[in-house]
């Protein structure tokens, strides 16, 4: 996904090219959307835009190799993490969400703007309560102790943290307080308040409208730009 498709907060736009062209990525973000809002879309055009090898005009190019991998969900240096029923059987050092990763991809691919719900609905999770368990995290922690297989970045897409259990939050914490070189964190949560307020405040925070949203509700009901704290 280019930034040129997406619809609305062009001003969270410009702040993502920004850090990519000034070499200044953080290694965490924290993407507050509204349920079904733009959130998932926002980070992937992101990472397109990060780790295309031709971007001009403040845009990846979307048809290079890397460009080609973000589209379709398929490059081995982007991680993905969402919450899932656990099987009795899950090992701590085997991600609990790889085995539906297939899934994922088909309705994040089909529909970048999906819900909550939607995404239990393709995982099979109707009615039930999936998590971010510490086996996820301890999966991931492994995965970014190696090198980058295509040289770059190492980036981690969290949707939902809100989900993760304690354990697993600790986890997150450590990470995000001693971050390997060259990881990104993206995080999208629909409540920042139910994380740990040490994840938090160790993220650069943009709150995303919603596609069908003006530009406008980039600001918050207290009239301040939401874009960006520290």
């Amino acid at each position: 996904m280019r930034f040129g498709e997406l619809s609305g907060n062009e001003p969270i736009v410009k702040a993502l090219a920004g850090m990519v062209d000034s070499g200044r990525v953080p290694h965490a973000i924290m993407l507050h959307e509204n349920d079904g809002g733009g959130g998932f879309g926002l980070a992937m055009a992101f990472l397109q835009y990060l780790y295309c090898s031709s971007r001009s005009g403040s845009d990846s190019c979307g048809v290079c190799p890397n460009c080609n991998k973000i589209s379709k969900l398929i490059h081995p240096d982007v991680h993905f993490v969402f919450p899932v029923m656990l099987s009795s059987g899950s090992a701590s050092t085997v991600s609990p969400s790889e085995a539906f990763l297939g899934d994922f991809r088909t309705l994040a691919i089909e529909n970048p703007c999906f819900t909550e719900q939607e995404l239990y609905g393709a995982l099979g999770f109707e009615g039930k309560n999936p998590v971010i368990s510490v086996a996820e995290a301890n999966a991931l922690l492994r995965s970014l102790s190696l090198y980058s297989l295509e040289g770059g970045f190492s980036s981690v897409v969290v949707l939902l943290p809100e989900k993760m259990n304690l354990s697993a939050a600790n986890k997150l914490l450590k990470m995000l307080e001693e971050p390997p070189a060259q990881t990104l964190f993206i995080l999208v949560t629909h409540a920042p308040e139910r994380l740990l307020p040490t994840i938090v405040s160790r993220c650069q925070m943009f709150r995303v409208a919603s596609p069908l949203v003006s530009a406008a509700a980039s600001y918050d009901d207290s009239g301040m730009l939401a874009s960006l704290m520290e």
